[in-house]
């Protein structure tokens, strides 16, 4: 091995041996972790402060045939259906539906300029739910508009009078409201029952009788 050959090797060793040197003395570098994205916002659909104490009036529409109905929660917090009919309702199921209303919270909210409504079935809404609540003895008003189930048919678009936004809400609690208008939660109306009288027998003289018939009351 001729000078040269080593002295090649040696630089080569010098090198290396400084890349190494360099590389030893580097802090390792630690991975950006991937951001998670944000959790969506959940929106109140009914103003927060509201109570079930405080509720008037729901109604429901169904905007193809304008078919509607509406329920009254009087101050004892019994609810009487006063439209298409006055019958009183059954006050346990109505209370758990409207309460279910109030407690609404989107599952997720969409800007307005993301898709067009009919995308959501908006620009056509199969029904309104109107709630009414009294609050530091004013009314206040909440306006719902119902569009198409979600694809995995698990919920609903939703749109809230005056706000632009598209909201996916749960279908158990729109499906119960729009019971109140397809399925009414109402007394059972008694059915009147027949009362037969006795048989009565009359005798006016030996060897005649006279027998009155049972008589139904309606």
């Amino acid at each position: 091995m001729n000078w040269r050959t080593t002295a090649v090797l040696f630089v080569i060793l010098v090198l290396l041996g400084g890349y190494v040197f360099y590389q030893s003395r580097q802090e390792p570098v630690t991975p950006t972790p991937t951001p998670l994205p944000p959790t969506p916002e959940r929106v109140p659909l009914v103003s927060e402060d509201t109570t079930i104490e405080q509720v008037n009036t729901v109604s429901v529409r169904r905007l193809a045939d304008n078919n509607h109905t509406t329920f009254f929660r009087d101050g004892q917090g019994n609810w009487l259906r006063t439209v298409p009919t006055q019958t009183v309702a059954i006050s346990l199921t109505v209370n758990t539906q409207v309460t279910g209303l109030i407690n609404l919270r989107s599952n997720r909210t969409f800007p307005p300029d993301l898709n067009p409504l009919a995308a959501y079935g908006l620009d056509e809404p199969t029904y309104e739910i109107v709630l009414d609540t009294l609050q530091d003895e004013q009314l206040h008003r909440t306006v719902l508009l119902v569009g198409n189930k979600t694809p995995a048919g698990d919920a609903y678009y939703v749109q809230k009078k005056g706000d632009p936004r598209v909201h996916v809400v749960s279908a158990g609690v729109i499906q119960n409201m729009i019971n109140l208008l397809e399925n009414p939660p109402l007394q059972p109306t008694p059915t009147p029952t027949a009362v037969l009288t006795d048989t009565v027998e009359l005798t006016v003289t030996p060897g005649i009788t006279i027998t009155t018939t049972p008589t139904t009351d309606e």
